[in-house]
């Protein structure tokens, strides 16, 4: 209903993979954003630091990008605030996909679509 859909018939036609792609993104790994400031040293400790947050708290522990919300779930905005103050900044990391389930989550949309027209 969010996105205007009333009816399961009214998916007929309706651009879904484009707008729910974004809603199915499986992390595989993170990775230090590479830049040729740093040295090996910092390099260094950014990656211990990264594997430390993911080992305690996995995707939860890294800021989210910009053009995406903070957290819907909460609207309690100390815990918003406090969460972002324990997260990892987006400058120094880059949460990068899992092709397997990619493949899978894009494979069930083609899928949906092909049901769908029939």
């Amino acid at each position: 209903m969010e996105v205007g859909l009333n009816a399961l018939n009214e998916l007929l036609g309706y651009p879904y993979q484009r707008d729910f792609r974004k809603h199915f993104r499986i992390v595989g790994n993170p990775r230090v954003r590479a830049v040729r400031s740093r040295s090996a040293a910092e390099l260094r400790k950014l990656e211990q630091k990264m594997w430390r947050g993911w080992a305690t708290a996995g995707v939860g522990k890294f800021a989210i990008s910009p053009e995406l919300p903070d957290d819907t779930l909460s609207m309690n905005m100390r815990r918003i605030v406090a969460r972002s103050k324990q997260q990892l900044p987006a400058s120094d990391y880059v949460l990068t996909s899992d092709r397997l389930s990619t493949e899978k989550i894009g494979s069930a949309f083609k899928q949906l679509g092909r049901r769908l027209k029939l």
